[in-house]
């Protein structure tokens, strides 16, 4: 179940299971839609398309549970995941290196890293600031809802997250 913005049929991962789609996560009528579906036609196990999805069915993991639904991924530390600034706690927690987080009260070191925090909560948004000149032109609706970090040289990766309801 999840909002691809594209007809279930055409969605690559229908070969491995049926797709239905759905409003937007950020409307009313999402949650509606999914427990429609699950009612319908006895859905058992959601395998969220996305990160808005994620974020909308974790809210509603109580109510999923208690329908016998299973949605995968499900894990205290999904919704941690979701947040930038929380996901570089816990990875400084197990002692992998991650950049240096900046207040932006505090002097940053440029170059630095502004990005949206909150994952699956609008559009994203990533810039690597060179320029005293560029850190003016960040708007204050940015700086309030991102995560500011050391620039690290090199290649980044964007990785998936195994968890399972134990961690």
């Amino acid at each position: 179940i999840g909002c691809d913005y594209c007809p279930a049929d055409a969605n690559p991962s229908s070969m491995w299971c049926r797709n239905y789609r759905v409003a937007p996560a950020s409307s009313k009528q999402y949650v509606q839609d999914v427990f429609g579906l699950i009612e319908e036609y006895g859905v058992r196990a959601i395998i969220a398309s996305n990160d808005h999805d994620v974020r909308a069915l974790m809210n509603e993991l109580p109510s999923l549970t208690a329908s016998g639904v299973l949605l995968n991924g499900a894990s205290p530390n999904t919704l941690g995941c979701l947040d930038k600034l929380e996901t570089s706690r816990m990875f400084a927690d197990a002692e992998i290196l991650t950049p240096v987080v900046y207040e932006r009260e505090n002097s940053m070191t440029l170059p630095f890293v502004i990005r949206k925090n909150l994952v699956g909560t609008g559009q994203k948004f990533s810039r690597i600031i060179s320029t005293r000149t560029e850190q003016f032109q960040i708007t204050e609706q940015m700086w309030c809802s991102s995560i500011l970090t050391q620039c690290v040289n090199g290649r980044e990766f964007t990785v998936d997250i195994l968890s399972d309801l134990n961690s």
